[in-house]
């Protein structure tokens, strides 16, 4: 009893000294808000405790670990930390002293535990769906074109101002406060694709081959970011966005899709560098989930390989050219039997190989076109019908209906000998340069998956593709179908044999012309 009234009288003078009772009786719950999207789940040290929206008085001794889940998203995990403030801070010489003697008689710590974050918005990440697409998909490349050293963001300590603003106490620049590294993006993007289920195409930097590779093929440039972090007693909020432009290609380099996406994302208490990865993953799967991104995914090529049986082998007949020919009237008559291959998404260049209006190309210059038109030298335009396709050789056999045109032979015996001189003649670029013709030489000769490519230094430009390679008799010995492309890469340029493309398009030259 003595005891009682002797604390009775310390409080009350406490009270008189500028002190606050509350600080005697901090209660055992903090009471904390918890907003996600509806039907998400909330589980608390592994209970669970409600969906979407909840308010729930946690022990403030301890700290709590939260899970947030719903299917089709990413679980968000995050983790509320408990912290202790001493009760003695703050107070003047008289109040310190009475409560520092209230403290002795009852027993009482000398700090007292919080929560500090009362109301928690809570994102969830929606997960893509291959949803079984019929086409392959792979990220290339990832590109950080931010300025070392830029500034991105600032860290803020919460501040008991009476303004109630943030305290600034330092900034965030790029490369210093960051250490993303591009490759790890692209990976994590590759690794992302496969654990949803996507079909994607490892090695995907051959060049040699197109069929190798991905159908649908991803570049990023990351042009920009924000980065923000505030902290209070122990618990600390991170915000990141990242601002990112995409570009997707088919196989072939050929442009189908621009987006840009610039999602922001924030973690609680998050860990090392997971939250600027979460935020990339953010704007990745808001590009994965883009209708017209789906529709390239799920769409059908309107041309398909056809298959090739005895029956179906085509004879064609080698125009004569005469090799007694000056140099110069030959490329004048090959000119002749080359042109433009233009369908909706663009041009590319072909040469006639026989008559009665056969056309060989590459298969990628027509692919997914609804319509074909062939210029030729002459500024004629002709619809043309595909025949056949080498899915496999990325190779086309078009037919016009028109006879009695000029053709190149095909050189079936001609040696593909180092050094030796060669021309390509197509479209390069534009339109209006149809039938330009560079000089080169075979470079050399590379295999792949038992195929033979002429490699050549000729210029190979955007529109040579499906234009013809001639030696110095006229004689067609390839077709152009691919280049190397990057910094510091210059003049290599491959070609598909007049042996394959035979073999693979199911084609024949007459006997008496062998």
């Amino acid at each position: 009893m003595r005891k009682n009234i002797l604390f009775l009288a310390l409080v009350s003078l406490m009270i008189t000294q500028q002190s606050c009772l509350t600080i005697l009786n901090p209660g055992w719950n903090q009471k904390v808000s918890i907003n996600t999207m509806e039907g998400a789940s909330i589980n608390i040290n592994g209970e669970h405790v409600g969906t979407g929206n909840i308010r729930k008085g946690l022990r403030k001794k301890k700290n709590h670990d939260i899970n947030i889940s719903k299917d089709g998203y990413l679980d968000n995990n995050f983790t509320i930390n408990s912290t202790r403030d001493d009760v003695l801070l703050g107070l003047s010489f008289y109040s310190w002293y009475f409560t520092l003697g209230a403290m002795y008689i009852l027993d009482i710590p000398g700090s007292r535990y919080h929560l500090s974050l009362k109301n928690i918005e809570a994102d969830l990440l929606k997960k893509p769906s291959s949803q079984n697409s019929l086409n392959s998909i792979t990220v290339n490349s990832v590109d950080i074109q931010i300025d070392p050293g830029k500034k991105i963001g600032a860290h803020y300590e919460f501040s008991k101002s009476k303004n109630g603003k943030n305290k600034f106490e330092f900034t965030h620049s790029w490369g210093e406060d960051t250490q993303i590294e591009a490759n790890t993006l692209t990976e994590l993007s590759n690794d992302d694709l496969k654990v949803n289920n996507y079909t994607i195409v490892e090695n995907n930097t051959a060049t040699l081959s197109n069929t190798r590779r991905a159908d649908i093929n991803v570049s990023a440039i990351i042009h920009d970011m924000t980065f923000d972090s505030f902290e209070r007693r122990g618990n600390s909020i991170v915000e990141v966005s990242f601002k990112i432009d995409w570009k997707v290609e088919n196989k072939y380099g050929k442009k189908l899709l621009s987006i840009s996406t610039n999602e922001k994302t924030s973690r609680v208490n998050d860990q090392d560098l997971d939250v600027f990865y979460t935020a990339y993953r953010k704007n990745f799967y808001k590009l994965l989930t883009n209708n017209e991104l789906i529709e390239l995914l799920n769409k059908h090529n309107d041309i398909k390989d056809i298959e090739t049986h005895p029956e179906d082998l085509i004879i064609i007949t080698n125009d004569n050219i005469n090799s007694t020919n000056n140099l110069e009237n030959l490329i004048e008559r090959a000119t002749q039997s080359t042109l433009t291959i233009i369908t909706e998404n663009g041009h590319g260049s072909g040469v006639i190989i026989d008559s009665r209006g056969y056309i060989l190309t590459c298969k990628h210059v027509i692919d997914e076109s609804n319509s074909i038109k062939v210029l030729f030298n002459n500024g004629v335009e002709l619809e043309a019908k595909v025949d056949r396709i080498s899915k496999v050789s990325d190779l086309a056999l078009l037919k016009v209906d028109s006879g009695n045109l000029k053709s190149l032979p095909l050189g079936t015996d001609i040696s593909l000998n180092l050094g030796k001189e060669v021309y390509a003649i197509g479209t390069p670029r534009d339109i209006e340069l149809g039938q330009s013709v560079s000089k080169g030489i075979i470079s050399g000769n590379r295999k792949l998956e038992e195929t033979i490519y002429i490699q050549t230094d000729v210029s190979v430009n955007s529109g040579n593709s499906g234009g013809c390679l001639i030696n110095n008799e006229g004689k067609v010995i390839g077709i152009i179908n691919a280049k190397l492309v990057g910094p510091g890469i210059e003049g290599i340029g491959f070609a598909i044999p007049v042996k394959t493309i035979l073999k693979d398009l199911n084609i024949k030259i007459a006997k008496d012309q062998l």
